[in-house]
């Protein structure tokens, strides 16, 4: 069971597309591990976030001691693996390990902007930021050569799109691949 969660959680952390973890309650233990696998973790004000391994005997098994590590920092991740406690959000997003916290009734909408703002941005620069940052902080084996060129030659239907608008102080319209 163990090697297939660390699979799973791997390939959901390597997707090429942007993830996205909406917590509202309690992400403990293996909820919590699938929230780490994602690029972006947003939780309601009441939700709550913690491994739970060492409770169990065990240890965070699909690679949350690893992603919390590098979210949060060694002295952190150790407290949290060992004392356990279950993170009130606004504690998490303070330590980096939420990305963002919105009021209950408010977290569609600000879920809702959160992805409409990376589908309004150029996709190929999007996916290159998310490979630069992925490789970055250990969570992708691949190698990107002259990435930034990219943008500006294989990719100049979107630089196009982009540096007029920012010119001209309208909104872009980039085209979704």
């Amino acid at each position: 069971m163990i090697p297939i969660g660390q699979r799973v959680f791997d390939q959901l952390a390597r997707l090429s597309q942007h993830t996205v973890a909406v917590v509202d309650g309690l992400a403990i233990g293996g909820g919590a591990e699938l929230a780490l696998a994602c690029d972006f973790r947003v939780a309601t004000d009441r939700a709550r976030i913690g491994p739970s391994g060492v409770g169990l005997g065990t240890i965070p098994g699909w690679g949350g001691t690893q992603r919390l590590t590098k979210l949060i920092g060694a002295a952190r991740a150790n407290r949290i693996t060992r004392a356990r406690p279950q993170l009130e959000a606004s504690t998490a997003v303070t330590w980096g390990l939420l990305t963002s916290v919105a009021p209950a009734e408010e977290l569609q909408q600000h879920v809702a902007q959160l992805i409409g703002n990376i589908l309004h941005s150029a996709p190929i620069a999007q996916q290159i930021n998310k490979q630069h940052i992925d490789t970055a902080t250990g969570n992708s084996q691949a190698i990107i050569p002259k990435p930034l060129a990219g943008c500006f030659t294989s990719y100049a239907d979107d630089f196009r799109t982009g540096v007029p608008a920012l010119q001209h102080k309208s909104t872009p319209n980039f085209l979704v691949q």
